[in-house]
């Protein structure tokens, strides 16, 4: 019975194999010996190298004298256990092969895993067992313990076509994974699985045996981007910040270009920010990885791709920024990817700013975020790759409460500005103006150290006394109100309820304050010294005036 299920298999995936791209046992002939075992690939195998891995050989092989009408496949001994593991987590993995959804090993396929993997009959794309042999090509060729190859064969320039000859040995002859990779090894198309010819014998049941087409990696799949934000959190501000200003945020794309490009090919950072971000092309830079003299990909100590400036040729740098509504796009195409090394990390930087509060949790953090895909592929046949995002967070900030020193009342015109402290900068962040509450509120806030300064000073108070104190907002979205080290006019003793003081008199200044009683005193004393001197001087001048 294992025979006639092989036999029927093995023929019905052969009719199936050119969907699937990577299990193939199609029709064209091979250039050799009537009687040797042969595979022929072909389609673009120039410069391309191909490794054959067997899996089986042809066992009990039955013909009419020009077609093989039924055989056996049996397990090469020595990969057995790496076959059976392999096609266990692959059909794991697939949710389940056949009509029962088998995920294990089945007691009739004892010892003979690779005629389990020739049962994989519903070869038809998306269908599990399609996805369960993708899958276990994929894992055995990467898999420890897979060996040597059999056989090895590169495509000559010009070539379409490449050719395993096994000679004339049935033990050579069989079932073959084979790698589709270049020189260094970097894998260029699809591992295909693939029979090979046996004993002159070109057919199973009139489908053809030995030959397969290459094709590249599942349309060179495209792994998603990685997404890096230079900032924990920012400020928002209301126009561009200025040069070398901590609210700028520095975003990184970083992605891989496919093994596998033709003229054409797209290959399309596409971001995507959200309301109240705004992206520009601010300190744009494209980079790709450098390759050494020998033509393999550079990496650091650490294993970390080196690189260095991609070409102006290569790039579409983007010309205008994009404000954010969460359907607009920032794009960054490059061009000529046919051209560019395959496989190799390319990596770009643009820069935004936040101009929009968001919603604050009950911590007072707020996050602003924006994703990133890649589009990619041959043209008319573009994919995306699933999302990357990068986000910064936005605090709820503080406030503090004016008050007058005479009727301790919340006092209403006081203005105050906030500088981010050290900043080049010489606008204010930030200008507010108490109520009739006398609440100051500074929202929207990064972390970092920040000069909070009265600049208006209520009608009937003294104008000459005008609190500046330091706040501290944390990246937890905490902070620390600090007290005015010149007038002491600010209670911080309770960081939830803080009060600012204004004074109607110097009297009212508290008697433990800080520098600026000294300051008064000291104006005091020169204004006192100032008088004696012109007192002097005036009896001094009058007594000449006698003479």
């Amino acid at each position: 019975m294992k025979r006639n299920i092989v036999s029927r298999t093995l023929a019905g995936v052969a009719a199936a194999a050119i969907s699937l791209g990577c299990f193939a046992l199609g029709a064209g002939t091979a250039q050799a010996a009537d009687n040797d075992a042969t595979i022929t690939l072909s389609g673009e195998v120039a410069g391309h190298t191909f490794k054959a891995y067997q899996l089986a050989t042809f066992d009990k092989v039955k013909s009419d004298g020009t077609n093989i009408t039924s055989m056996e496949l049996a397990t090469v001994a020595d990969k057995a256990d790496l076959i059976k593991t392999t096609a266990e987590a692959a059909a794991n993995e697939a949710g389940g092969v056949g009509a029962d959804k088998v995920k294990t090993l089945p007691a009739a396929y004892t010892g003979n895993p690779a005629g389990w993997l020739s049962s994989w009959t519903s070869t038809a794309e998306g269908t599990n067992d399609a996805t369960a042999v993708r899958l276990f090509t994929e894992k055995y060729v990467a898999a420890d313990g897979l060996g040597d190859p059999a056989a090895t064969v590169t495509g000559a320039d010009g070539a379409t076509e490449a050719v395993f000859n096994f000679g004339n040995v049935a033990s050579k002859a069989g079932w073959f994974v084979i790698t589709d990779t270049d020189a260094n090894g970097a894998q260029l198309g699809s591992p295909i699985l693939v029979g090979s010819t046996w004993a002159g014998k070109t057919t199973l049941n009139n489908v053809a045996l030995g030959v397969a087409k290459v094709k590249p990696s599942e349309t060179d799949k495209v792994a998603a981007p990685t997404k890096t934000a230079d900032k924990k959190s920012v400020s928002v501000v209301s126009k561009a910040p200025g040069n070398g200003d901590a609210n700028w945020i520095t975003y990184t794309l970083t992605g891989v270009l496919p093994k596998h490009a033709t003229a054409g090919y797209v290959y399309k950072f596409v971001d995507v920010p959200q309301a109240g971000l705004i992206t520009t092309p601010n300190g744009f830079t494209a980079q790709i990885q450098s390759v050494d003299e020998n033509g393999k990909l550079k990496v650091d100590a650490d294993g970390n791709p080196v690189y260095e400036n991609l070409p102006a040729s290569n790039v579409n740098v983007p010309r205008r920024q994009t404000v954010g509504d969460g359907t607009k796009t920032f794009e960054i195409a490059l061009k000529n990817v046919d051209k560019l090394t395959p496989g190799a990390a390319v990596k770009v930087t643009y820069m935004g700013y936040v101009t929009a509060e968001p919603e604050y949790n009950d911590a007072g953090v707020g996050t602003v975020s924006n994703t990133a895909h890649i589009e990619y592929g041959a043209a008319g046949a573009v994919a995306s790759t699933e999302s990357a995002s990068a986000s910064v967070n936005v605090f709820k900030g503080f406030q503090f409460a004016k008050i007058g020193a005479d009727t301790k009342k919340a006092l209403a015109g006081a203005t105050f500005t906030l500088k981010l402290k050290d900043s080049t900068d010489t606008t204010a962040l930030r200008t507010a103006t108490s109520g009739e509450d006398g609440v100051i509120n500074f929202s929207g806030l990064g972390a970092g150290r920040y000069v909070v300064s009265e600049t208006v000073v209520p009608n009937g108070y003294y104008q000459n006394i005008k609190p500046s104190f330091e706040v501290e907002v944390y990246e937890t979205g905490k902070y620390t109100i600090y007290t005015d080290t010149t007038w002491d006019l600010v209670n911080n003793t309770d960081q939830n309820n803080v009060t600012v003081t204004n004074v109607t008199n110097v009297t009212q200044l508290p008697s433990t304050g800080g520098m600026g009683i000294g300051v008064i005193t000291a104006a005091i004393v020169l204004a006192a010294a100032g008088s004696v001197f012109f007192a002097a001087k005036t009896i001094r001048n009058r007594r000449v005036a006698r003479m």
